[in-house]
C-alpha cells in the first residue's frame, strides 16, 4: 500500500478533526497526515518536506479567498491542491480551480469517500499536468537545439499559429504566411509537388519528404532545403494536424557538387593520362620501326627486315586503333536501345565467342544452370560484351587445365551471372582498382578498359558489377541484371518507382 504524504490546512477544530478522522478510517489508502491552522505555518512545512495533496481552506486567519491559492500554486506549481470551502464560497473555489487547484470540496458535504477519491483524483491530475508540462519543456528545448526549422500546419495544410523560425528564415510576417501565404517563401518551379500534395485525397497525404528551394532573407536568395512532413493522426484514422520540419542543406549541397566536379576532373585526368601512354608507346614503337625500315631501305636483301617493320608498324597502329574504340565505347555505352532479352541466349553466344579463345588457352567454359531463366531488361550485344570481358579476364588469369565456370541465380528482381576461376587472384589493391580506366594487372595484355567499360555498361542497365578475390586462389565476379518489367511483376514485386 502507498502512503500519501497530505498537508491539511484549516482553522476549524471540528473541520480538522472530521477529515483527520475520515482519512484515516480509509482501509484502502494509508494517508501520513500533518495538520495546521495557518497559510504561513503550511508553507514552512513546505519548505521542509514533501508533499503529494494539500487540502486548503479558502478562509485562514493569514489569507482569504484566492490569495491562498495563488500563493501556494505559485510556490510549488507542481504540488496538487485541493480547497475547501463552504456554500457561500463556490465561485471562489471555481476561480481557484483556473488558478491551478486540482478540485474543490464544500464541507456542508464532505464525506469519506468523497474526499478520498477527490484527493486521489488532485494527485494523479497533477501528475500528468507536470508530465504534459515536462513533455513540452522537452519538446520546445529539442526544437531549440535544432538546426531545422519546426512548424505546424492545421489538417489541410493552413498555418493559423505563429512560426517564428519560418519568420526569422523566411523574412515573412506572421500575417505573410498566414494560410497558404507560406507557399509564397517557395521557388515558383518548386511549388507545384507542395500543392500538389495539399491538394491530394486525404488517404494519400501520408508521411512526405521535399527537396525545395525556399527563399532566405539573410542571404537574399534562394536556398535548397529539406522539408518533411509528418501527420498527427487522432481516433487512428483523422489527421487533425501536420508537424515538419525544415533543414537548409544548400552548404552540404554545393559541397557535394564541389566534390563531384573534383572527381570528375580527376577521373579525366586519369583517363587522359592513360590514353596518351596506351597510345604514346605503340606510336613510339611505329615511329621507331618505320625509321629502321628508311635506314635499310637501299640494302641489298633487306626484304625481310622491312617486311618486319612494316608489321611492327601495322600492329602498332592496331594498338592506337584498339584503345580509341575502347575509349568510344567507355564514353558511349549508354547510348543504345534497351528491350526484354533472353539472358540465356546471351549467355550461350558469349561462351561460343569465346570457346576457341579458351582452347587455345587450353582451358575450358562450363555453364551450371538447372533453371528457365526470365527475360532481363538491357541491350543484348552490350550485355554479351559484359559477359565476354568477364569471361576472357578469367582465361587470362587461369592456367593449362583450369576451368572457368559460370553459374546463375535468380532473386526477386534480377539474375546474378557469376563467373569464377581458379587463377592467381588479386591483391586487395588491385580490387580496389578493378573498374579504373586503364588500370590492369596484366601490363603484357590489353588497355586496362575492359572491366571499366562493363562497370559502365551495367551501370547503364540499372545493374551492377562486383568481385570477390583472394591471392591465389582465384576470383569471382558477378553481374546483376534487372529482370524485364514483365517478369518482375510476375514476382510479386513492387519498385520503388512504380
Amino acid at each position: 500500500m502507498v502512503t500519501v504524504n497530505a498537508l491539511l490546512i484549516e482553522d476549524d477544530a471540528a473541520d480538522r478533526d472530521r477529515i483527520a478522522l475520515e482519512l484515516r478510517a480509509d482501509h484502502h489508502s494509508e494517508f501520513d497526515l500533518i495538520v495546521t491552522t495557518s497559510l504561513q505555518r503550511g508553507m514552512e512545512y513546505l519548505e521542509s518536506q514533501e508533499f503529494d495533496v494539500v487540502l486548503l481552506d479558502l478562509s485562514l486567519p493569514d489569507a482569504h479567498g484566492l490569495e491562498a491559492v495563488l500563493r501556494m500554486t505559485q510556490a510549488w506549481p507542481d504540488l496538487a491542491v485541493v480547497v475547501l470551502t463552504g456554500l457561500d464560497d463556490k465561485q471562489t473555489a471555481l476561480a481557484a480551480l483556473k488558478h491551478g487547484a486540482q478540485d474543490y470540496l464544500s464541507k456542508e458535504w464532505l464525506d469519506g469517500a468523497l474526499l478520498i477519491r477527490s484527493l486521489q483524483y488532485a494527485i494523479e491530475r497533477k501528475r500528468i499536468e507536470v508530465q504534459l508540462r515536462q513533455s513540452e519543456q522537452r519538446y520546445r528545448a529539442l526544437v531549440a537545439a535544432m538546426t531545422s526549422i519546426v512548424w505546424s500546419t492545421n489538417a489541410d495544410g493552413q498555418i493559423q499559429d505563429e512560426q517564428t523560425a519560418w519568420a526569422e528564415y523566411t523574412g515573412q510576417s506572421s500575417d505573410q504566411c498566414d494560410q497558404f501565404g507560406w507557399l509564397e517563401s517557395i521557388h515558383v518551379e518548386d511549388r507545384v509537388s507542395v500543392t500538389s500534395f495539399w491538394q491530394a485525397d486525404s488517404a494519400h497525404r501520408v508521411e512526405r519528404e521535399f527537396l525545395l528551394r525556399i527563399w532566405n532573407a539573410s542571404s537574399n536568395r534562394y536556398r535548397r532545403c529539406v522539408a518533411r512532413v509528418v501527420p498527427i493522426i487522432v481516433d487512428g484514422r483523422e489527421v487533425s494536424e501536420w508537424v515538419g520540419t525544415l533543414t537548409d542543406v544548400e552548404d552540404a549541397k554545393q559541397a557535394e557538387e564541389a566534390l563531384r566536379r573534383a572527381e570528375r576532373l580527376a577521373s579525366l585526368g586519369t583517363l587522359a593520362a592513360g590514353i596518351a601512354h596506351e597510345i604514346n608507346n605503340p606510336i613510339v614503337a611505329a615511329w621507331t620501326s618505320a625509321e629502321a625500315a628508311l635506314n635499310i631501305l637501299d640494302q641489298p636483301e633487306a626484304t625481310e627486315m622491312l617486311s618486319e617493320c612494316l608489321q611492327n608498324v601495322v600492329q602498332s597502329l592496331l594498338r592506337c586503333r584498339d584503345t580509341v574504340e575502347g575509349v568510344l565505347r567507355f564514353a558511349r555505352h549508354g547510348e543504345v536501345e534497351k528491350r526484354n532479352r533472353d539472358v540465356a541466349g546471351v549467355i550461350r553466344q558469349a561462351i561460343q565467342e569465346l570457346e576457341h579463345y579458351a582452347e587455345t588457352h587450353e582451358q575450358t567454359l562450363m555453364w551450371t544452370n538447372e533453371e528457365e531463366l526470365p527475360p532481363v531488361y538491357g541491350n543484348d550485344a552490350q550485355m554479351q560484351q559484359v559477359l565476354v570481358t568477364l569471361m576472357r579476364n578469367s582465361i587470362e588469369a587461369g592456367r593449362a587445365g583450369d576451368r572457368v565456370e559460370l553459374a546463375t541465380s535468380t532473386s526477386t528482381d534480377s539474375i546474378q551471372v557469376t563467373v569464377t576461376d581458379r587463377g592467381h587472384g588479386m591483391t586487395l589493391e588491385e580490387q580496389q582498382r578493378a573498374f579504373d580506366p586503364f588500370f590492369t594487372s596484366r601490363k603484357e595484355h590489353g588497355t586496362g578498359l575492359g572491366l571499366s567499360i562493363a562497370h559502365g555498361i551495367m551501370e547503364g542497365h540499372g545493374g551492377s558489377i562486383t568481385l570477390t578475390s583472394e591471392g591465389g586462389e582465384g576470383t569471382q565476379v558477378t553481374a546483376q541484371f534487372p529482370l524485364a518489367m514483365q517478369a518482375t511483376r510476375d514476382c510479386d514485386v513492387t519498385t520503388k518507382d512504380s
